[in-house]
């Protein structure tokens, strides 16, 4: 039957149903590593490790300030650890726990470093990495550099630019940050239940899964040869193996 993909298969029922996946990875400017004669970041870096190359990378040169590393937010590294916010017996926030002071201490050493210089507003993460190019290393989901990236290929702006498995610290090493999965949801509700399920069984089918994969997006169905084609339609041809990430 036309359902049969799915796990959840009352009609009656609401059910979400993934269709794509969308993972976290730990980006750098290689120009900018070249310019400054530091080696790449690899796999299965400590923050520590990472925090190194960040030193060596935050400057001044020649008017234009370089930043080595931009954590973005505290729970891009939380999430890796998978600390809680909130405890759920007592509904109370769990922000002052070792967890999330290690995370902040952490972060708060970063931005300490001598160089770093903060605009008239906070926009390393994507207009300093993408635009300015004056961010070295990033975290970041990969269908909010991917498309922006290509983009930039397409008008001639590219970056020299690569990817690996998130950082973490040493006690986490080998985890990353949780997989963000896209949804469709089957309403009870819906009065075309059996037309809504066909199209979300045509949404997994291979035929839509591999358009999913070459786009540069992770397929949701298990299919190593589909999987094999993530990138493959993107112009810039950057896309290495996906290792850890």
């Amino acid at each position: 039957m036309f359902w049969s993909r799915f796990p959840c298969t009352p009609i009656k029922a609401s059910c979400l149903v993934p269709y794509s996946l969308n993972f976290a990875g730990w980006y750098y400017n290689k120009s900018i590593f070249d310019k400054f004669g530091v080696k790449y970041p690899k796999d299965l870096m400590t923050w520590d490790e990472t925090f190194e190359l960040a030193r060596k990378l935050t400057r001044t040169d020649g008017g234009e300030a370089y930043i080595g590393m931009e954590l973005d937010a505290p729970d891009r590294i939380g999430g890796q650890m998978s600390l809680p916010l909130i405890d759920l017996k007592t509904n109370k926030a769990l922000i002052d726990t070792e967890g999330w002071k290690k995370v902040l201490t952490f972060m708060k050493q970063n931005y300490e470093l001598p160089g770093y210089k903060f605009d008239s507003r906070w926009d390393y993460p994507y207009i300093g990495f993408l635009q300015k190019k004056n961010v070295a290393m990033m975290t970041s989901w990969a269908d909010q550099m991917l498309g922006p990236l290509e983009d930039m290929h397409k008008k001639g702006d590219s970056i020299n630019w690569d990817w690996v498995a998130l950082p973490n610290f040493k006690e986490y090493l080998g985890t990353g940050r949780e997989v963000d999965v896209h949804m469709m949801i089957h309403s009870s509700l819906g009065k075309k239940k059996e037309i809504a399920w066909k199209v979300m069984s045509h949404i997994l089918s291979d035929e839509v899964q591999t358009i999913v994969s070459k786009s540069g997006r992770l397929p949701t169905i298990a299919n190593p040869d589909i999987e094999k084609l993530f990138g493959s339609d993107l112009e810039h041809r950057f896309i290495p193996i996906i290792r850890t990430i």
